[in-house]
C-alpha cells in the first residue's frame, strides 16, 4: 500500500501536459544531485474555477510534504506570469542513494540498473514515459518530458538525443507511451584537461635552452676566431 501511495504522489508531483524537466548531475565523488521542473499553464487551471492557482498547487502538495521534507526534499512553489507548478530538488551521497529513495526516475521506465565494474560505469532505464493506462491521477498527465544528465567522465558510450560537450551533458527527449531505454556508460575519472600553465612554462623552459645553446655556440666560434 505504502509503495502505491508513493507511486501516486510522485505521479501528481511530475506529470504535466507541458513538458517536464528532470535534471540529474552525477559529482565526481559520484554524489548525486537531482532537480524536476513541472508546471502547468492556465487552461489547466482554468479546470478550477472556484480555487487559485496557489490553493490547487498548495492541495496537490500538501498530503505529500512530510514524505518530501523527510526524505531531504527542497520543495519550492512556482508561480510564473503563465504557468505554475512546482520544483523538486535532492542530493545524495551515492548511487545507491539516489536510486533507492528517489521515485523521480520512475517516470522514464522501470528501476535503474546500475553497474560499477572496476570503475566503468554503465546506467540503463527501459520502459517508457508514463503511459495513457498508467495515470493514477486526475490531475496531471505526462507529454513530454526532458531527461538530462550531467557527468563530469570520460563518456564511452550513450543513446542520449541531444549533447552538449562543454556543459558535459547529455539530454533524452521522451514523448508519452514511447518505450526507449536511456543508457549511458563512462569511466569514473575525471577528464582534466592539461594546465595551460605547465605547458607555457614548458615551451618557455625549452626556449630558454634553445638561446642558451645559441649562445654557447656564437660564444665557441668568436673564441675559435680570435684564437686564429
Amino acid at each position: 500500500m505504502k509503495k502505491k501511495i508513493l507511486l501516486i504522489l510522485f505521479i501528481i508531483l511530475f506529470t504535466c501536459g507541458c513538458e517536464a524537466n528532470y535534471n540529474v548531475t552525477i559529482n565526481e565523488d559520484l554524489s548525486v544531485s537531482e532537480s524536476a521542473t513541472a508546471l502547468e499553464g492556465a487552461e489547466f487551471f482554468s479546470n478550477y474555477p472556484k480555487s487559485s492557482v496557489q490553493r490547487v498547487v498548495g492541495f496537490i502538495l500538501e498530503p505529500h510534504l512530510e514524505y518530501l521534507e523527510g526524505n531531504g526534499f527542497a520543495v519550492k512553489q512556482i508561480y510564473n506570469k503563465d504557468t505554475a507548478g512546482v520544483n523538486l530538488k535532492n542530493e545524495y551521497k551515492d548511487m545507491e542513494e539516489y536510486i533507492s529513495v528517489s521515485k523521480l526516475y520512475k517516470h522514464f521506465g522501470e528501476d535503474i540498473e546500475y553497474t560499477n565494474e572496476d570503475g566503468k560505469i554503465t546506467i540503463k532505464i527501459n520502459g517508457a514515459l508514463q503511459a495513457d493506462d498508467q495515470v493514477q491521477s486526475e490531475y496531471f498527465a505526462i507529454d513530454k518530458a526532458n531527461f538530462t544528465l550531467k557527468v563530469p567522465f570520460k563518456v564511452l558510450e550513450h543513446n542520449a538525443d541531444s549533447v552538449n560537450e562543454k556543459d558535459k551533458t547529455y539530454t533524452w527527449n521522451l514523448t508519452q507511451g514511447e518505450k526507449r531505454e536511456i543508457m549511458i556508460v563512462f569511466n569514473d575519472t575525471v577528464e582534466k584537461p592539461f594546465p595551460v600553465l605547465l605547458v607555457v612554462l614548458g615551451v618557455v623552459i625549452a626556449l630558454g635552452i634553445v638561446l642558451a645553446l645559441f649562445i654557447y655556440r656564437v660564444a665557441m666560434i668568436s673564441k675559435k676566431n680570435n684564437e686564429v
